[in-house]
């Protein structure tokens, strides 16, 4: 597995070379310092046992005549509400959800940033992979950054290479990342560079992604560098030491990100979806997909938004 560090800017632990773009830390606000980007990071994660959002839905704010029936909640829906319908929405949804929204507006900003230094902005096609690193995509996304999203999962221990190569999910799997746009022709066509990312424990998950993306679903090895989300956030130089610490070693192990995203987990040693009879097909495994949706998204992305729109940031 060839995982590439960003190389970090030279700083210590609490003394920080200038760099450009913005900063984040505990304990600030938005807009009186710059270089500051996300507050009370301290204030969420401290918290008693464990935030009561996962049964939050957004249908059950009050209803406004342009929420979305399907139950889903994208830009253009929240470009469609007025300001006072905005601010009406955002009163009525949990404060942990939306302080869970201002941590990861923090350290998705910052990955953009050191992406954007690295590469060039808009020279790259952010692949995130499974639940793990989707609610700090989903920031870069609304920032302006080129992002996929793969529900891809190996946590099963009986999941092996071998395995990979013979699994009936493979031709599928290659129709739904055309339909997404991720192939070798259009990395070429729009010259980028495709960008394996994974929150990491031991390592194997992300190893069994980049040999199935770079194996049995065809994208070119050239095209692609592939990154431990731990090691952006441990390298950046806009987070500050003690934030990087506690998200990584407090906030992720207390959150689960599918909980508030709505990219689903999906095995590709589990056969249930193919024996139920859901999924026969490229369109099919799209639809499942598509109509997968944690209970939490909604509330949580209108918030990303919300957050982006009055910091004048989203795309």
């Amino acid at each position: 597995m060839n995982i590439l560090p960003i190389v970090p800017y030279s700083c210590g632990k609490n003394n920080y070379t200038k760099t450009k773009g913005r900063k984040i830390s505990s304990g600030c606000s938005f807009g009186n310092n710059y270089g500051v980007i996300t507050p009370q990071l301290d204030t969420f994660i401290q918290t008693k046992g464990y935030p009561n959002i996962k049964t939050t839905h957004f249908y059950r704010t009050p209803k406004i005549k342009r929420t979305p029936k399907s139950g889903k909640f994208n830009i253009q829906d929240y470009k469609n509400l007025s300001k006072t319908e905005k601010e009406f929405i955002s009163e009525n949804i949990p404060n942990e959800i939306k302080e869970l929204a201002m941590v990861n507006v923090g350290v998705g900003i910052a990955l953009k940033q050191a992406f954007d230094d690295k590469y060039g902005e808009g020279n790259y096609k952010f692949i995130s992979l499974g639940t793990s690193p989707a609610l700090t995509a989903k920031v870069m996304e609304l920032t302006g950054a080129d992002v996929v999203y793969l529900p891809m999962s190996y946590a099963h221990t009986t999941c092996t290479k071998h395995w990979l190569q013979e699994s009936p999910y493979i031709d599928f799997y290659k129709g739904y990342m055309e339909n997404i746009g991720l192939t070798n022709e259009n990395l070429r066509k729009e010259n980028k560079r495709g960008i394996i990312c994974d929150y990491t424990v031991s390592g194997r998950s992300l190893e069994l992604s980049e040999f199935m993306l770079k194996g049995p679903l065809g994208l070119d090895e050239s095209l692609l560098d592939t990154y431990t989300m731990n090691n952006l956030i441990q390298n950046s130089p806009y987070i500050q030491e003690d934030v990087k610490d506690r998200y990584l070693n407090e906030l992720l192990k207390k959150e689960k990100a599918a909980d508030y995203c709505d990219v689903p987990h999906f095995s590709f040693i589990d056969k249930r979806p193919f024996n139920s009879g859901k999924i026969n097909s490229s369109k099919s495994l799209i639809k499942y997909f598509e109509d997968y949706r944690a209970k939490s998204s909604n509330p949580y992305n209108f918030s990303v938004m919300k957050i982006l729109e009055d910091e004048n940031l989203l795309s």
